[in-house]
């Protein structure tokens, strides 16, 4: 039983660090822990839009207007990509998801350009966000 643990353990540890850390992947990983502050704060955001959408204040198309941004967020989640090497980051309250195959054998500049994407792409959907609360 031990040794399936062990070996269940390195096979984790192998699968999500088949990458040497670089001074690039570094700023990466840098960019991804910005990004994921971001989805915190979209996370936050989240409960107070429901909150929001059920009190007598809520306004005409603010049910639909939610529902878009949540299923934008929902694409940018399925998209997004941890940094090989680097420590995973798990948001309280959000379902683990990332992909480990594909951005192993991505050159550390398009790793990235990737995570530099994801945090625009994040910071859209927190500004998207934000304008519905000041309607």
């Amino acid at each position: 039983m031990k040794l399936k643990w062990i070996t269940l353990a390195a096979l984790l540890a192998l699968s999500c660090g088949g990458k040497k850390k670089t001074p690039v992947l570094d700023e990466a990983f840098e960019v991804h822990k910005e990004l994921r502050e971001i989805q915190k704060e979209v996370i936050s955001q989240w409960g107070k839009l429901d909150s929001l959408q059920h009190s007598p204040g809520a306004y005409p198309g603010l049910d639909s207007a939610v529902t878009a941004h949540k299923a934008e967020y929902d694409d940018w989640k399925h998209d997004l990509l941890e940094v090989p090497g680097y420590p995973h980051i798990h948001l309280e309250g959000d379902e683990h998801q990332h992909h480990h195959q594909e951005q192993t054998q991505l050159p550390d500049g398009q790793i990235l350009e990737i995570q530099k994407a994801a945090k625009e792409g994040i910071g859209k959907i927190s500004a998207a966000n934000q304008r519905l609360f000041q309607k």
